[in-house]
């Protein structure tokens, strides 16, 4: 039986690709497999301690462009909500 594709309501996590040096891809695999995590989790896990360990000036910018996210994020939602009630 093949596998159900999850509405994008209902997934857990999104892909996001980029580029690394091969000796940076060999050295996250590495941690990774101590860790005993896939290197999707190692790489989430160090950006949200960057992201949770920047400065005051560079925290609070990131604080303001996630709260601009989720302002646009509800808009957007209210607009599909008011589309489909239509």
């Amino acid at each position: 039986m093949p596998a159900l594709r999850k509405k994008p309501s209902e997934k857990r996590s999104e892909h996001v690709g980029f580029r690394v040096k091969p000796a940076r891809k060999k050295q996250l695999g590495k941690c990774a497999q101590v860790l005993g995590i896939s290197v999707g989790e190692l790489v989430d896990e160090a950006v949200d301690e960057y992201l949770g360990s920047l400065g005051s000036e560079r925290g609070a910018t990131w604080k303001l462009i996630d709260t601009a996210c989720s302002i646009l994020e509800e808009r957007e939602e209210e607009q599909r909500r008011r589309r489909k009630n239509r």
